[in-house]
């Protein structure tokens, strides 16, 4: 996996990274398990100290369809939210039909299952709790 935020020109992300331990009841599988709730407060402490050595960087949403050439097919797009403590609210890979300019988004929605929303701009720009996105490339070995 290779991480395209720096290829793409994107802005560092800086955020805490402590979602899951500030907001510990509303996660029922370790709002009374103390040992796994320790785990996920080592997983952030993890997180937030790579995050300082080599930031994650994101496409703002009103610069997204500027890189649309930089994006292939199957590119991993997580979308940056804004609420503190989390970095990214919902994933989706590239999609590019043959025939159009334009990339798209397939994901999945808890409401309609999955879907191809075909404007990667539009759509990041139509969720209020969005305000970028981070992509990251598989890199395959023979």
């Amino acid at each position: 996996m290779r991480r395209l935020g720096a290829e793409l020109q994107g802005r560092s992300l800086r955020d805490t990274l402590n979602f899951m331990s500030t907001h510990r009841s509303a996660y029922d599988r370790f709002a009374t398990n103390d040992r796994l709730f320790a785990c996920i407060r080592a997983m952030e402490d993890r997180l937030r100290a790579r995050q300082r050595r080599n930031p994650v960087r994101y496409v703002p949403q009103d610069s997204i369809r500027a890189v649309y050439d930089q994006l292939q097919a199957g590119d991993i797009v997580a979308l940056v939210s804004p609420i503190d403590g989390l970095d990214v609210a919902h994933t989706g890979l590239v999609y590019a039909p043959d025939d159009a300019e334009t990339k798209g988004l397939l994901h999945a929605s808890l409401s309609d299952g999955v879907m191809v929303s075909p404007d990667l701009q539009q759509y990041v720009q139509t969720i209020d709790r969005q305000i970028g996105m981070v992509v990251a490339r598989p890199q395959f070995t023979r």
